[in-house]
């Protein structure tokens, strides 16, 4: 049986896990996103003096469309609220 210290420990370890989770969950999401979206090329497109302004006018369009993508996502408090906002995701897709 573990003794009171261990408990103890074992709660703070747990309560730290599930607090850090809480807090960085959304950061992570978003991460894999811009992964995902390979936001860091469009990135460099902007900075890229040799790109066009056609490029470039289409990277800021894409990346704004990613931007509203992930706060929709990221601010939804559950999956239902995810639902109530498909209309604007689907026209993020066409534009």
């Amino acid at each position: 049986m573990a003794s009171n210290l261990e408990q103890y420990i074992g709660r703070q370890i747990y309560t730290s896990y599930l607090n850090n989770a809480e807090l960085r969950s959304g950061q992570h999401f978003r991460s894999v996103l811009n992964v995902f979206f390979d936001v860091r090329e469009f990135c460099a497109i902007l900075r890229r003096q040799t790109a066009t302004n056609t490029n470039k006018q289409l990277a800021r369009a894409y990346l704004a469309d990613i931007a509203s993508f992930e706060e929709i996502i990221s601010n939804a408090a559950s999956y239902h609220e995810v639902e109530t906002r498909i209309d604007e995701i689907q026209e993020l897709a066409e534009d």
